[in-house]
């Protein structure tokens, strides 16, 4: 029983000096931009869900997220880029939700935030 309290298994090699360095290397975070509000709105959008596209290489490019307002949003997410987390650009209200131009800002908004909250995001997105 004593020689059993390292949790790795039998054939399993295990890199002490890489689990020493992620278990006590100093943290680093950096947050992607705030969905936050659009100059005309009172309060403050929510992100529900995300999304990453890779690149050809496999490493994370963008990062894709449909918000309660039936927009989409998409930041920067790649390593390579000095503006790592900044929004890269957002679509008009009511994208997801189907609600065009046709209905005034105030309508869109509306119907496009209960829709949002009755179905949410995974409804309105799909991958192709």
């Amino acid at each position: 029983m004593l020689n059993n309290w390292d949790p790795s298994g039998v054939e399993e090699k295990v890199n002490w000096y890489q689990e020493f360095v992620q278990r006590h290397a100093p943290q680093q975070v950096s947050w992607f931009q705030d969905v936050g509000n659009r100059e005309e709105d009172e309060i403050r959008r929510e992100a529900t869900g995300a999304g990453i596209l890779f690149d050809e290489d496999g490493l994370a490019s963008k990062l894709i997220a449909p918000l309660d307002d039936g927009s989409i949003k998409i930041w920067e997410a790649s390593t390579h880029n000095t503006n790592i987390g900044n929004q890269v650009i957002q679509s008009e209200i009511g994208l997801l939700s189907n609600r065009g131009s046709d209905l005034d800002r105030s309508t869109r908004l509306t119907q496009s935030q209960a829709i949002m909250t009755e179905t949410g995001a995974v409804e309105g997105m799909s991958y192709r």
